[in-house]
């Protein structure tokens, strides 16, 4: 007899309810879309604050989201327990991004075009940097700016090491 209460308990965790959440999340320059799977009610939350009390619907979204902002989307189940977040930062302006491949390209130009070592070398290394976080701003929004950021990033290094060979074939000639 002692023996069928340690029964229901153990029966008891077996047939709690579990959450099979996947959260995935779309961003863009001024929103964000969250989608879960979910087999059970949850009750919503962004950025703390209340959207949808006890609903089987798997996705919410943040549309009035100014750019590179970070919202944080909390799930809970009917007994107020945490079961699923995700946090997602919108994408910067593209404006920024645009801005930020002009600047690359005009210190990659001022690279080609430079003699003088020194020069070459600090062109070659704010290209590189400018370009590297070009890349990684724009991930996720203009892939053809990402690529354009590696390559100038490699047409830098290229730059400098043809330039490091010229001066010295110009040093064993003398």
């Amino acid at each position: 007899m002692k023996r069928f209460p340690i029964v229901l308990l153990l029966a008891g965790l077996l047939v709690v309810p579990s959450f099979a959440l996947n959260i995935t999340a779309d961003v863009g320059e001024t929103w964000v879309q969250w989608s879960w799977e979910a087999n059970q009610t949850t009750t919503i939350y962004v950025d703390s604050l209340f959207r949808v009390a006890n609903t089987t619907r798997n996705y919410t979204a943040v549309t009035d989201a100014s750019p590179s902002e970070e919202h944080r989307l909390s799930l809970y189940d009917v007994n107020g327990t945490l079961v699923g977040e995700s946090v997602a930062t919108t994408l910067p302006p593209t404006l920024f991004i645009l801005a930020l491949l002009v600047i690359a390209i005009f210190f990659a130009v001022l690279t080609l075009l430079m003699k003088n070592i020194y020069r070459v070398l600090l062109c070659a290394v704010i290209c590189t940097l400018v370009s590297l976080y070009l890349t990684q701003v724009s991930v996720g929004h203009l892939i053809g700016v990402s690529i354009i950021g590696v390559l100038l990033s490699i047409l830098s290094g290229v730059v400098v090491i043809l330039v490091l060979a010229d001066m010295r074939t110009g040093e064993e000639e003398d």
